[in-house]
């Protein structure tokens, strides 16, 4: 199940860079953010189940980072 939302929410981060990328348009970095966010927050939990607890902390905690960095930017 979170390989299937892994993957979508992956895809989605990607066709967002490179609408980006080819527009030139910056209104969707506050979106690309949160995706990478919600990316990088799914690969810790699948590294906190598989048992390797440094890798799936560190994803976490970079997860919450970029999540408070929106946060207080953003809103």
């Amino acid at each position: 199940m979170l390989k299937t939302i892994y993957l979508l929410v992956a895809s989605i981060c990607a066709i967002l860079s490179i609408y980006s990328l080819i527009s030139d348009n910056d209104m969707l970095i506050p979106l690309l953010q949160f995706f990478l966010g919600v990316t990088i927050l799914i690969m810790g939990i699948e590294s906190l189940r598989s048992k390797k607890k440094a890798t799936g902390i560190i994803c976490v905690v970079s997860s919450l980072f970029i999540f408070t960095s929106l946060f207080i930017k953003y809103y």
